[in-house]
Parts: C-alpha cells; structure tokens; sequence
C-alpha cells in the first residue's frame, strides 16, 4: 500500500497503480472524511486543561485516524471551527501547526478564561477574550485575528473627560466633555449660534458678553458714551456725546449748562443775555459778583456800597436807582473815580444812574456810563 500525503491538510494521494481493492477507503477516510471537517468540522475542547497541542493526522483503507481533543491534551488539527467549552482555571493555549491554516475560534469557556492559539514553536498568536468569537489565520509567520465578534466588557476614555453614558458592549453612548487638552472646547452648556470661535482673534457677531470679569478694548469701536460707559459725572456723557469741531474739546452742547472758572480762548457769543441782579440798598451793601455782574441796586436809604475783592480783569456794571422817595445819597468804599471826585449821582425819585467798574487787581475804577434814566 503506497499512499502519499498533501502538507496542510494531510489529504491521501494514493501512487497510480496501488491500492487495489482499497481505493474506495482510502478516498474516503484518507480524503472526503478531512475535507469534511476541513470545511466544516469542529474541534471540541470540552476539560479543565490548560494546554492543547493539534496536529495532522492522516487517513487510510485502515481508518480515518481524526481525533477529537474533548478533555485531553492533543487531536487533529484540519477542523475549521475549535469550540472551546471547557473550565480552564487559567489561559488555555493552543499549539498549531506552523503552516498555512484558518480557524474559527469560539472562546465559549465556562471559567471566562481566554485562550491563546499559537504556531508550533511556539509563536507570539492571538488571544480571544472571553465570549469572542475570531476568524484566525496564518500569515507565513504566526498566527492573527482577520476577524472577530468580540463584545467589550468595559470602556475607559482614560483623561479625555469622556464616559459611556449606557451600555458598554454593542453600540456604545458617549457621555461628558471632551477635555481642552484633548482637543475639546470645554464647553458643557451654550447659548446663541454659528461657529466655536477660537481664542486668538476671533470674530464675534452680536456678542452678549454679560459681565466679564476684565477686557481689554484697545481699538473698540462703536461704543456709544450714554449707555456704554458707568461712572461719570453728570451730564458727561451728554457733553462727550455732542458734536465736536476741530481738534479742540466739546464746542457745542444742546441744552443749558454752567461753566464754572473756566477760560474761554477766543469765543464767538452771540445773542447772549447776562442775570440782572436787583437788590435794595437800605443803608449799606457790599456787592457781590456771585450775583451777576449786571446789577440794579435801589437805594431805599442814604447807603454805603462797599466794592468786591479786586481781581486783575473783573469788570461789572452797576445801575444805581433812586426810590420813590428820592434825593438818597450814596458813599463809595474803595473806588478810584476819574481826577479822584466821585459823581454826583441823580436824586430825583425812581431816576437811575448807571456806573461801571474795573479792576487791575489791586483796585476798583469807576466811570459813569450815563445819568437820569
């Protein structure tokens, strides 16, 4: 009996001229039996062991030789599918021939212990987890995983600050904020819409930036003075929002307001109107320019008028009126009249006189501006 065999899967080749009277079994139990668990079979690793070595075993006219491993340690090495059901207390490896060969694992062990499938030699392999089931193949060196319907017992997204919000095996939730260092935003609630902007140079559209706790405005545009700005005085923001002229200050303001010692440098006033003060003099006054400086004074007894403090450039005018009883007479306190003699001022009852006066600073003159109005 003369009968050769193929490398991988140990298939009969019975030598032309032999095997007479036995061909048929050796066909079928050399052959068609291997090719039957080489397409479809399945091995079974049913024990408690922990190391299983397969090999090729060949068929003849005398028996198939195929040998299931059940609880032991060895069997044939041509089925298609390995089922491993056993309780292995501990990784459970399987040694391959190192040649050219698929296998379906299915890791199915009561224990939920892996098993690792490895050439003979050993080499590196592959592991199947508990409960996966792997398309393994040979790849000319070792043993890798082409397929596999691993399930995932659990998902960590290490500092990412994302978590599995469900399930952690089949289709898996993502829950969490990608960290900024992971290349997240940060973000976990947002309001309004259009893009993420990026914090060098970014364009915002109708911001509402609430109240943040600094900013810098360097070349802002368009912040309007009455609203946009807290903590001035009153009636500042009025007074930077008119119109300007030039490259001075403010030159226009609408409405009515109080300049207090303030020096206006070359002014164009017109249609102006001054406060005429009016006072009665009983028998002595001391004028006041906080009053005005345009002020009737009716003299309602024989008074002493005493001048302002003298201040360089301060002039005012003074309209000097007799009452109804008339003929009053009037003494003036530290006024320089011209060739030193003060007027004689109208004593008819309700005439006026009117006076003005200017200083250097050091003294008040007087000159008389018309009489018996």
């Amino acid at each position: 009996m003369t009968i050769n065999y193929t490398t991988l899967l140990g298939l009969a080749e019975p030598v032309t001229g032999t095997e007479s009277g036995t061909w048929g079994d050796d066909v079928n139990k050399g052959i068609t039996e291997y090719l039957d668990i080489a397409v479809a079979g399945t091995q079974t690793i049913s024990g408690t062991q922990t190391a299983v070595t397969l090999s090729v075993t060949n068929g003849s006219s005398a028996g198939n030789n195929i040998a299931q491993v059940g609880s032991g340690s060895s069997g044939s090495a041509q089925y298609q599918i390995i089922n491993c059901t056993g309780s292995p207390a501990s990784l459970l490896t399987i040694t391959a021939p190192a040649s050219s060969k698929t296998y379906i694992v299915l890791n199915a062990t009561s224990t939920s212990q892996s098993v690792k499938i490895v050439g003979s030699g050993p080499t590196t392999g592959v592991t199947i987890v508990s409960g996966e089931k792997a398309l393994v193949a040979w790849n000319g060196s070792d043993f890798v995983k082409v397929a596999t319907t691993a399930s995932v017992s659990s998902i960590s997204f290490g500092s990412t600050g994302l978590t599995p919000s469900s399930a952690t095996t089949g289709a898996v939730s993502v829950a969490g904020t990608l960290a900024v260092a992971n290349g997240g935003t940060g973000v976990t609630t947002s309001t309004g819409s259009g893009s993420v902007v990026l914090s060098t140079s970014p364009t915002l559209t109708t911001p509402a930036l609430g109240t943040p706790a600094s900013a810098t405005l360097t070349n802002a545009t368009g912040l309007p003075i009455s609203t946009g700005v807290s903590g001035l005085g009153t009636g500042v923001a009025t007074a930077l929002a008119a119109n300007t002229n030039g490259t001075g200050g403010v030159t226009t303001v609408d409405g009515t307001a109080t300049l207090t010692n303030k020096t206006l440098t070359n002014p164009t006033v017109t249609n102006y109107t001054e406060t005429l003060y009016t006072a009665n003099t009983s028998t002595a006054i001391t004028v006041s320019l906080t009053n005005g400086t345009v002020q009737q004074l009716t003299l309602t007894g024989n008074a002493t008028i005493t001048m302002p403090t003298a201040a360089a450039g301060k002039s005012f005018v003074i309209m000097l009126k007799q009452d109804a009883t008339g003929s009053r007479t009037v003494t003036w306190s530290t006024v320089v009249w011209p060739s030193g003699t003060a007027p004689t001022i109208t004593s008819t009852a309700s005439k006026q006189d009117i006076y003005s006066f200017f200083s250097d600073g050091s003294s008040w003159y007087g000159i008389t501006a018309g009489q018996n109005y």
